[in-house]
């Protein structure tokens, strides 16, 4: 499945819409975001990923209401584009793979649920996670002592987001707290050998 938009003297994105159901998106599958212009193409579907979704140009999900799912499938996004799941729940986990190293946006107050240990990319597939930007997100899994792990070299950044009781952070490489609230770590944190935990101030310096 593919998702093209043109450039002619404008940007024309695409888009699809299911309207009942679940877009399930097979193993062996890839659903492909592409085309000339830099805007993005929508998606609004309850989406399963088995598969690969593969964003070439940028690409948003509606996920509001919604669950997200890719805990066994892969997401490869090309540098300088994001992935961007716009609501609802998000839903990673131990088979979820990272290729290039794109963005994956969780925005409109979303909820990362680990459905088992979630290792970030690194290296040529560092992927970066972006939690709501500067605004609240919140990482949660239905199994206590679940990880998310951030590997030696990879690097997350907590802005004004929760980690609930029921998931725990291992950071291996860098994790950035910063905000103008406290962002709040409320499972278990291992700060390894190595790693950099760097609480820093945000600028609230007037306009």
């Amino acid at each position: 499945m593919e998702f093209t938009n043109l450039y002619y003297f404008n940007e024309f994105p695409t888009g699809m819409t299911v309207t009942s159901g679940t877009l399930t998106n097979a193993a062996g599958a890839t659903l492909r975001s592409t085309g000339s212009s830099g805007s993005a193409n929508t998606l609004n579907a309850v989406l399963t990923n088995l598969g690969t979704i593969n964003v070439v140009q940028p690409l948003s999900i509606t996920n509001t209401g919604r669950t997200f799912t890719s805990s066994a499938g892969a997401l490869s996004v090309a540098s300088g584009k994001t992935l961007t799941v716009n609501g609802g729940t998000t839903t990673l986990g131990a088979g979820t793979t990272f290729s290039g190293t794109g963005t994956l946006s969780l925005t409109n107050t979303p909820t990362l649920d680990l459905a088992s240990n979630l290792t970030l990319g690194v290296g040529v597939n560092l992927v970066t996670l972006d939690l709501n930007g500067s605004s609240a997100a919140t990482v949660s899994s239905g199994t206590a002592g679940t990880k998310l792990i951030v590997p030696v070299g990879g690097a997350l950044t907590l802005n004004n987001d929760t980690i609930a009781s029921s998931a725990d952070l291992a950071n291996s490489g860098t994790v950035t707290v910063t905000g103008t609230t406290a962002s709040a770590i409320n499972g278990g944190l291992t700060n390894s050998s190595g790693a950099t935990l760097n609480v820093a101030a945000a600028d609230q310096s007037p306009a």
